[in-house]
């Protein structure tokens, strides 16, 4: 398993963080996960699993990457479905994200960003290819809608110069909001 810090500090591998916990427990860790995608799951853990040893910084995130290990190891046959299953599908902060949408033409898949504060990847692509991928706050998954209309009126140039003027989390949909506007 691979820990790592947002301090930067090296990763390490450590004890499996599920060893002798109870269903009920790794299906709660799951449940709270950072990230969890097609059977792959990030979980944030406390300071004393800081790589290394070291003392964690007050803004320290320490997430563990539970990948590389079994997590339904100890459990009974019964029991690891119902943790296979929690492994499914894609989420972030516990919120499921929607699946692939297409509208028009238009395709949109949502992921969860592998970074250390929560986001989302925003892929987008038309008849001719990818068009942009946006990074977005994980609350403004709901502006896959607002995304799809920008291409419609504006199309590819569109969304490449809302990709350039929202360049870092958090920004997506005042630039959205903004170009709603000037539009109206």
């Amino acid at each position: 398993m691979t820990i790592s810090c947002s301090c930067g500090v090296a990763a390490s591998v450590r004890r499996h963080p599920l060893r002798r916990a109870p269903l009920a427990e790794r299906l709660a860790l799951l449940a709270a996960a950072v990230r969890v995608e097609d059977g792959f799951c990030t979980v944030e853990l406390d300071g004393s699993w800081h790589p290394d040893g070291e003392e964690p910084g007050l803004d320290c995130v320490v997430l563990a990457d539970l990948d590389e290990l079994d997590a339904t190891e100890g459990l009974d046959p019964r029991e690891a479905t119902q943790v296979r299953a929690a492994l499914t599908g894609v989420r972030l902060l516990g919120r499921d994200l929607p699946g692939p949408l297409e509208v028009d033409g238009l395709r949109l898949h949502v992921r969860p960003a592998w970074e250390y504060a929560p986001a989302l990847v925003v892929s987008v692509d038309d008849a001719q290819g990818p068009v942009v991928e946006l990074l977005a706050a994980p609350d403004e998954v709901d502006l896959l809608p607002a995304l799809v209309e920008l291409h419609r009126t504006g199309g590819r140039s569109a969304l490449h110069r809302l990709a350039r003027a929202s360049w870092h989390r958090g920004r997506l949909r005042e630039h959205l909001v903004v170009r709603a506007h000037a539009a109206a």
